[in-house]
């Protein structure tokens, strides 16, 4: 979608065309890390404006708290749970 804003491409039946994307907003952990395809990935993410990463929220001290969801497929409950300090994202 990034590399190819304007082209059309076929969704559910309809006719649709890339939008022109200028704002990404990331929410979590790395992209390059979880990419398969790290040129494309940076060809990609080199045609937008601007890019804005979400910050680990902080505590009193200064220090980023760690969360993650953890998710009970069995309950259909998500809950949060903090991760140690010593765990690296």
């Amino acid at each position: 979608m990034l590399l190819h804003p304007g082209e059309p491409f076929d969704y559910n039946g309809q006719r649709l065309t890339y939008p022109d994307i200028k704002l990404v907003y990331w929410a979590g952990g790395n992209p390059f890390h979880h990419h398969q395809n790290i040129p494309r990935l940076r060809r990609a993410l080199g045609r937008v404006d601007t890019i804005v990463r979400a910050r680990p929220v902080l505590d009193g001290d200064g220090q980023a708290r760690r969360h993650r969801r953890a998710v009970d497929h069995r309950r259909s409950s998500a809950t949060t749970t903090p991760v140690p300090a010593t765990t690296r994202c």
